[in-house]
């Protein structure tokens, strides 16, 4: 079984810079869900800042390992922005509702204590293990029988995929519709003037 290691970042801002896009088709959009709809195990091993896209993709992946420093953000309200890549269905069912309005809602970033603890990251590391820990889960994967795996992950995720899909489309409506705000304009402007 291919392993694949997924180091999140954030996204550039350049891509909204001009207002939403005609065609309703963003890059990061085709990365999320071509991500969330991988049949095979998802690894990611997270040190740094991840921060908006970097935090959404790792909600569709199914082993999140971080080291002690690493931060988290959802700063679309930040931003004058909505929730995109299945982040207002994902989250209120991985964090309960209050956790998930405090997350997106204020738009503060989180440690990878907090990330442990609502269930986003399997396990902290330190840096000098990260890479070693990613590695040996695709190793205890490997290991396994393929159909076995492809079939339990697909049963995981049978309940939620078109939960995912429909607020991801929904999402991107109000997102798009967000970008043509002057609150957001004005913001993703001042980010440039800096």
């Amino acid at each position: 079984m291919e392993s694949k290691i997924v180091l999140p970042v954030g996204n550039d801002l350049v891509n909204f810079r001009d207002g939403p896009s005609p065609d309703r088709v963003y890059p990061h959009n085709l990365y999320i869900d071509t991500l969330s709809h991988m049949q095979k195990p998802v690894i990611a091993a997270v040190s740094g800042i991840a921060l908006g896209l970097g935090t959404i993709m790792l909600f569709h992946c199914d082993f999140v390992y971080a080291t002690p420093g690493t931060l988290f953000s959802l700063p679309f309200v930040n931003l004058g922005l909505s929730p995109e890549g299945g982040t207002s269905y994902i989250l209120p069912h991985l964090v309960g509702y209050q956790k998930a309005a405090e997350l997106i809602l204020l738009g503060e970033q989180f440690d990878s204590q907090v990330a442990e603890q609502i269930g986003l990251v399997n396990e902290i590391v330190t840096a000098e293990k990260l890479l070693g820990k990613a590695l040996e889960t695709a190793d205890k994967l490997a290991a396994k029988s393929t159909e076995s795996i492809l079939a339990a992950k697909a049963l995981l995720k049978r309940g939620m995929i078109d939960g995912v899909t429909t607020a991801m489309s929904g999402e991107l409506d109000l997102f798009n519709e967000r970008l043509t705000a002057h609150e957001v304009k004005a913001s993703i402007g001042r980010f440039f003037d800096r």
